[in-house]
């Protein structure tokens, strides 16, 4: 292989793949005997910088591109993240080191993937730095949207602090491969990368004739127009004027120090040839809301079918399910509202009822005009709990699923609860704002015990249209004191939305929840349509 390198603590795996058996990371050193794919020339770091940004946007987003010397040949250094592929959450950081060659090139890359719990870097920093700080412009293309956003949690300066963080493990072992490493000199004599000048654009197509033209579909009612119209009852948000986030300074490492990451699926680009790699009875009174919203299914009756997805467990014959509000899972249990009562429940496969609560598909009971809540049926008696879609069957029926629980004690589901497992169930609130918004509604965080119009403690949040952008809006009551963390004194909160920032409502909630006297397992969460932006 062209690049020799350290690889103390880590296992080889085959010829090109050595492992670290502590945190999982893996490294691999490819050569590639195709032109490389580097979208500009590494003498015009500028032009070099913006492609990669806008390249790599479209499955994650570049942290940082540097051209560096690696055992004294020209280098491009990458460090880029890439959401986790397969999972919910969690991001994958990648520092890669690519030696161009006029035909040819060689990449050294380290891949690292957030384990366990996700996301305590960024909710530390965020609370930090400010909500409305977070989000910032790419310094390299600031006119670009990446699949994930660029935000001020990475930057370098905080890698002390989050020292088993992938994003400062991938930096680390950069800095020191770019001090030792070793290129062969066959390899580093070979003619040095020069990107082949664009193509000539192609001559302009000769104008087809009228009579050849194909028709074009027409409609009799006109323009399109959108006409939106504020709901009666609805909560107001209050959003001040939306910030712009300024870009770091963003000044290039020195050779010595150098910082980046790769994507997950691809690696960096640059990093070969594109698209390789290396080698019973039903809830009553539910209705759908929002602007997605079908016909309200009405109540099975006794010559109605309600399919069933799943054929164990199931409720007891003779048994009674009871229609309840559930509230926020938390630490693999289910606070379940019977008749005012709060009970608790163990979930035996939490995923079973976290991919369908709160996501919209489940059936609502109404509470006031323009606000809902899920609705599920449980039997207690088989300890079974039946999720009844929202929506009927092709076959006319309620489609239904049923998962098992097990009764448990209020002081076993409080003493589940950690600052890890709490802060877990809201980022989970913060994926449903995500799925909320893309269906056109709000999600708003408050008591249980609260079945009337929206009143104090609450965390609304919702996704807004402002002078042509989309903006996340958080908005609390009563106004949190100047010593929670984030909120500042400041009764709302907006950011540019982007998939991160939407699901940080999540955390902002818990924040504000965390001051409202209310226990976590005591609250739900209630949906409506997107209500009217007020600018103040």
């Amino acid at each position: 292989m062209p690049i020799a390198f350290d690889t103390t603590g880590f296992r080889q795996h085959d010829q090109s793949t050595w492992f670290h058996p502590a945190t999982g990371d893996q490294v691999s050193l490819t050569y590639f005997d195709v032109v490389p794919d580097l979208p500009a020339p590494l003498e015009d770091p500028a032009r070099l910088r913006h492609d990669l940004a806008v390249m790599t946007g479209e499955v994650g987003c570049l942290v940082e591109a540097h051209v560096v010397p690696l055992g004294g040949v020209p280098a491009v250094f990458q460090v880029v993240k890439v959401p986790l592929p397969n999972q919910p959450t969690g991001q994958v950081f990648i520092a890669s080191l690519t030696v161009p060659r006029a035909t040819c090139s060689a990449v050294l890359k380290l891949r690292a993937a957030e384990r366990g719990v996700t996301g305590t870097r960024e909710a530390v920093l965020m609370a930090r730095l400010g909500f409305d700080r977070w989000v910032q412009p790419h310094p390299y293309a600031p006119q670009s949207q990446g699949r994930l956003p660029y935000h001020a949690g990475d930057d370098p300066r905080w890698d002390a602090e989050f020292p088993d963080h992938p994003l400062t493990r991938v930096r680390a072992w950069a800095h020191h491969i770019i001090r030792t490493a070793q290129v062969d000199p066959r390899f580093a004599a070979l003619p040095p990368f020069h990107p082949a000048p664009p193509a000539a654009p192609a001559p302009p197509a000769a104008p087809t004739p009228p009579s050849a033209e194909a028709p074009t579909a027409r409609t009799s009612e006109g323009p399109t127009r959108v006409i939106t119209t504020r709901p009666a009852e609805s909560p107001t948000v209050h959003l001040k004027d939306a910030p712009v986030g300024s870009a770091p300074a963003g000044s290039a490492p020195a050779a010595t120090a150098p910082a980046g990451s790769d994507p997950a699926g691809s690696g960096p680009v640059g990093s070969g040839p594109v698209g390789s790699g290396p080698a019973g009875s039903a809830p009553a009174g539910f209705a759908p809301s929002g602007p997605d919203a079908r016909p309200a299914t009405p109540v099975p009756t006794a010559d109605q079918s309600v399919t069933t997805v799943l054929s164990k467990p199931v409720p007891a014959v003779g048994s009674t399910i009871t229609t309840v509000v559930p509230g926020i899972p938390m630490a693999g249990y289910l606070p379940l509202w019977i008749d005012g009562e709060c009970t608790f429940w163990r979930m035996p496969d939490p995923n079973a009822v976290l991919g369908r609560l709160g996501h919209g598909v489940l059936a609502r009971t109404p509470l006031a005009e323009n606000r809902f809540r899920d609705v599920v049926g449980l039997d207690r008696e088989s300890g079974t709990l039946t999720l009844f879609s929202r929506f009927r069957g092709e076959d006319g029926g309620v489609p239904a699923e049923i998962v098992r629980l097990e009764p448990v004690g209020g002081q076993e589901a409080h003493e589940a609860l950690t600052a890890e497992t709490l802060a877990e169930a809201f980022r989970w609130v913060g994926r449903v704002n995500a799925a909320a918004a893309e269906r056109g509604e709000y999600v708003a965080v408050e008591r249980a015990a609260n079945t009337d119009v929206l009143s104090e403690p609450y965390v609304l949040m919702v996704v807004q249209e402002f002078e042509g952008r989309r903006i996340s809006v958080v908005q609390t009551a009563p106004v949190p004191g100047p010593e929670v963390p984030v909120w500042q004194g400041n009764p709302s909160m907006n950011s540019p939305a982007s998939p991160e920032t939407i699901e940080a409502g999540g955390l902002l909630a818990m924040y504000a929840m965390d001051h409202w006297g209310v226990h976590p397992l005591h609250l739900s969460l209630t949906f409506g349509p997107t209500p009217k932006l007020v600018c103040d």
